[in-house]
């Protein structure tokens, strides 16, 4: 998949000069990397986010990670 969008940037390398992307689920931040690979090549806006939260005196200070 992401070989056109490579091809594209590179418009002079030919196009079996360029290796093709291996996609695998081994680990939860390949898998990621994985999605947002595939969803950017379908067009669509993705990113990472990842919400950090900790407790002081027994109270979340983020409201979605303490659920």
């Amino acid at each position: 998949m992401p070989q056109t969008q490579s091809g594209q940037k590179y418009s002079g390398v030919p196009a079996n000069w360029i290796p093709i992307a291996r996609f695998r689920d081994k680990t939860a931040n390949v898998l990621t990397r994985s999605i947002i690979a595939f969803l950017t090549f379908e067009g669509h806006h993705s990113e990472r986010i990842s919400i950090v939260s900790r407790q002081i005196n027994g109270k979340c200070t983020a409201a979605d990670a303490c659920k």
